[in-house]
């Protein structure tokens, strides 16, 4: 039996796109967790629609943050809530405890938990150190900076998707062909019922 158009292209996005995404990924130096690129995955739609579908902060590392909305507000700015907010750090409480310490937004939670995954062995301390220079840094260049580009093999850690469209557009579009020849020709030379 013929392929379907959404099975062909279930294809192609298996067998091209989604290694191509992976690769260049990687490339630019994102893979830590190996997470995103697990999140890929294929799907058909409907006939004809394929989908393809990832973690959300995959578009996140590939168009960057500007500065004005990387959620930092500096060391000297202080929380006493919740630490949630884009502050640098607050104090909080442990009720009945007396215990006093400090509380760090979660922005700033995310960039130490990066560092200690990027440098394993670092001291949360020294973590910590790292996650508020990166903090400082992206709040003046924005996301991706400029140092972080010693991750990356190209030069480049935004749009690794529109190299994928730059660099697939032929091939996918031979592949579809391709695939849609066979269809017909399969078709052509199913027997076919004649009424008289």
């Amino acid at each position: 039996m013929p392929l379907t158009t959404s099975q062909l292209l279930l294809n192609v996005c298996n067998l091209y796109i989604t290694p191509f995404l992976k690769q260049e990924f990687e490339k630019q130096g994102h893979l830590l967790t190996g997470e995103w690129e697990d999140s890929i995955i294929s799907q058909e739609v409907g006939d004809g629609e394929v989908e393809i579908m990832a973690q959300a902060y995959g578009m996140v590392v590939d168009q960057g943050i500007t500065p004005d909305r990387i959620p930092y507000g500096g060391v000297s700015t202080w929380n006493t809530g919740a630490g949630t907010s884009g502050s640098g750090f607050g104090f909080g409480h442990t009720e009945g405890t007396g215990d006093y310490h400090a509380k760090f937004s979660l922005y700033i939670q995310a960039l130490q938990k990066y560092w200690k995954l990027r440098k394993p062995g670092i001291s949360d301390k020294a973590a910590l150190r790292l996650a508020f220079a990166t903090a400082e840094v992206q709040k003046v260049e924005g996301m991706s900076t400029e140092a972080s580009k010693a991750f990356s093999a190209t030069g480049e850690r935004q749009h690794f998707m529109e190299t994928l469209t730059t660099l697939f557009e032929d091939t996918v579009d031979e592949s579809i062909f391709e695939g849609l020849d066979l269809i017909i020709e399969q078709t052509a030379k199913e027997p076919k019922k004649m009424y008289l």
